[in-house]
């Protein structure tokens, strides 16, 4: 098997490849260029409204974790959970 291998290698046809290398920045960027780029990077904080049954803040269009009310109908029953 190595004979084999070896004998390919030194074949008059065999070209060496090298895989391409994977790509590099050309210059270093500044500072405010990559704090720029992360402007948007940062954690929202979820608008909070007050449900309309127990008051108690709750995401909007969203069911309310307390009560299990949404738009004045029941779909959540919380006495069950």
């Amino acid at each position: 098997m190595r004979a084999m291998r070896n004998a390919f290698l030194d074949s008059p046809g065999f070209i060496p490849y090298d895989p391409p290398l994977m790509p590099n920045p050309k210059r270093k960027l500044a500072k405010s260029w990559r704090g720029s780029r992360r402007s948007h990077d940062h954690v929202h904080v979820p608008n909070l409204s007050l449900c309309t049954r127990c008051n108690q803040p709750k995401q909007a269009h969203r069911v309310c974790g307390t009560c299990g009310y949404y738009k004045g109908e029941m779909i959540v029953d919380m006495k069950k959970l």
